[in-house]
């Protein structure tokens, strides 16, 4: 016995339904990496800081 389209056009649709959520979904992991990037790279930038300012002291005081 054949398909028709209407018999499995609700399989189409569940697919295109997962596709899109996961795309969505990776969207937001993308978006949260970049997150999680700037802010690593805001906090090796404080810690480079710290230490420099920390060899300054070392150096003021010796």
């Amino acid at each position: 016995m054949k398909k028709t389209s209407s018999d499995s056009e609700p399989t189409y649709r569940r697919a295109e339904m997962i596709l899109q959520s996961l795309a969505q979904t990776g969207q937001q992991l993308t978006k949260k990496n970049r997150e999680i990037e700037h802010l690593l790279k805001e906090q090796d930038r404080r810690i480079k800081k710290c230490r420099k300012n920390e060899d300054n002291i070392h150096a003021l005081l010796s």
